[in-house]
C-alpha cells in the first residue's frame, strides 16, 4: 500500500509540473520581471527572485534577512553544479520530486501511528495528493516543500519517541522556515507535558535531555539572527538599526515589520478582503476539526482504546493527536491574525492535520457531502493557483 501511495504521489509532482510548463506556454506574463532576468522558467516567479539573488549574492539588502537560508544553499549547490540559474530552478524541480514520494510515506507512517487505521492513513495521503498550493509544494524555489517533509518526518520520529532523530529533522525544517521554531512543541508535549498530565510528576532526566534538544531546533533560526547582527550591529562601515537596540534584536519580525507590514491586525483592511477569502477553505477545515476534537476528547484512555474495527470519526479521538491539534491552533490564530493570511494556503501542507480533517469529513456522517466538496475545492483551486503562478499574479 505505502508503494503504491509513493508512485501516485510520483505521479501528481511530474503532473502538477506538465501542466505548469502548458501553462507558461499559453499564459501572458503580468509581471514581465521574469523576462528582464532573462530566466525562462515557469517557476521564477515571487520569492524565487529573493532566494536567486541571496544564492547568488549572499544577504545584501536588509528585507532579504525575512528568508531563511535553506532554499538559497540548496540553489546555490545546483547552480553551481548546472552553471546555469535556469537549470538550477529545473533541478530544484526535480530534486523535490523524491521529496514530494518521501513526504508522502512519511505522511502514511505518521497517520498509521496516530490514527490507528492503515485505512484512514491511506486516505489522508490521498487527499494531500491535492494540496492548496501545489506548484510551491512541488516545484517552486520555495520552502514549502523541503519545510513539510523534515516536519513530517519530525513529527513521526515523536509519535515513536525517538527524540534526537526528531529534533535534527525539526532543526533541518527550521533552516527553511522561521516558524521551525514552533515544532520545539512537539518535543516539549512528549518529554515533559504529556508524562506530566499523564504521571503527575515531571522526569529530571527528561528535562536535562530536552534542553539540548529543544536548543537544536532553535539553532537555525539563532544563528541566522546572530549573523544578522553581526552585519547590522557590530559593523563600522554601517550605523546601526534600531532593531539593534530592542531588548531582543530580531531582525526577522523588524523587516517583516516594515517590509511586508507584518503585526497583529496590521493586515485586517477592507483591502486584504480577498486574501481572507482565498484561504478560508483551509481555515475553516483546520479550525473546525480542532474544535470537534477538543470539545469531544475523552479524557479516558481506555475508552480511546476501544475503537471500532472499521474506521470512524471515532479513530480522530485519540491522545496522540493533542500536540497536533495545538500545533494547528497556534498557527492557524497567527496566519488569521499576524500574518498574511493567504500564506496559509502554502503552509497548510505541512500541518498534516490538514489531511486528517479531510479524511474526518469522510468517516463523520453529517458532513460527507462537505467531504467531496473539499475534493473538489482541492482540485479547482489547485489547478487555478498553477495558471496564476505562472502568470505571476497573486496570491503567492
Amino acid at each position: 500500500m505505502p508503494f503504491e501511495l509513493v508512485l501516485l504521489s510520483g505521479a501528481a509532482h511530474l503532473l502538477t509540473a506538465a501542466f505548469a510548463y502548458a501553462c507558461h506556454t499559453a499564459v501572458v506574463l503580468f509581471d514581465s520581471s521574469p523576462t528582464v532576468a532573462a530566466i525562462d522558467s515557469p517557476f521564477f516567479r515571487w520569492d524565487a527572485f529573493h532566494f536567486a539573488h541571496i544564492a547568488d549574492h549572499g544577504y545584501v539588502y536588509e528585507y532579504e534577512w525575512a528568508f531563511f537560508p535553506g532554499v538559497p544553499s540548496v540553489l546555490r549547490i545546483l547552480s553551481s553544479s548546472s552553471g546555469s540559474d535556469h537549470l538550477s530552478f529545473l533541478f530544484h524541480a526535480l530534486a523535490l520530486l523524491p521529496i514530494s514520494m518521501f513526504s508522502a510515506l512519511t505522511l502514511y507512517e505518521l497517520s498509521s501511528l496516530v490514527l490507528g487505521s492503515p485505512k484512514l492513513a491511506r486516505l489522508a495521503t490521498l487527499l494531500s495528493l491535492l494540496p492548496s498550493s501545489p506548484i510551491t509544494l512541488r516545484l517552486a524555489p520555495s520552502p514549502e516543500g523541503w519545510y513539510t517533509c523534515a516536519a513530517y518526518r519530525g513529527m513521526l520520529h515523536c509519535a515513536r519517541k525517538e527524540w534526537l532523530r526528531a529534533a535534527l529533522w525539526f532543526m533541518i525544517a527550521g533552516s527553511f522556515r522561521s516558524n521551525g521554531i514552533v515544532l520545539a512543541g512537539f518535543i516539549l508535549w512528549g518529554m515533559l507535558v504529556e508524562p506530566f498530565l499523564l504521571q503527575k510528576k515531571i522526569s529530571l532526566a527528561n528535562l536535562c535531555k530536552s534542553i539540548p534538544l529543544v536548543g537544536m531546533v532553535f539553532a537555525p533560526f539563532i544563528y541566522h539572527h546572530c549573523n544578522a547582527y553581526l552585519a547590522f550591529c557590530l559593523s563600522a562601515d554601517v550605523s546601526a538599526p534600531e532593531w539593534c537596540s530592542r531588548t531582543i534584536p530580531s531582525i526577522y519580525s523588524y523587516v517583516q515589520a516594515k517590509y511586508w507590514n507584518v503585526g497583529l491586525f496590521k493586515y485586517w483592511t477592507l483591502q486584504q478582503l480577498p486574501n481572507f477569502i482565498l484561504p478560508a477553505p483551509v481555515l475553516l477545515i483546520l479550525f473546525s476539526f480542532s474544535f470537534w476534537y477538543l470539545r469531544n476528547l475523552c479524557p479516558d484512555r481506555r475508552a480511546v482504546e476501544r475503537r471500532p474495527s472499521s474506521p470512524s470519526s471515532s479513530n480522530f479521538l485519540t491522545l496522540k493527536l493533542v500536540p497536533h491539534v495545538i500545533h494547528t491552533c497556534f498557527m492557524g490564530v497567527t496566519l488569521l491574525v499576524a500574518s498574511h493570511t493567504q500564506i496559509a494556503l502554502r503552509l497548510a501542507a505541512s500541518m498534516p492535520t490538514i489531511y486528517w480533517a479531510a479524511a474526518w469529513l469522510h468517516c463523520h456522517k453529517p458532513t460527507h457531502s462537505l467531504a467531496r466538496l473539499w475534493v473538489w475545492w482541492s482540485f479547482l483551486w489547485g489547478s487555478i493557483s498553477i495558471i496564476l503562478w505562472t502568470a505571476f499574479l497573486p496570491p503567492a
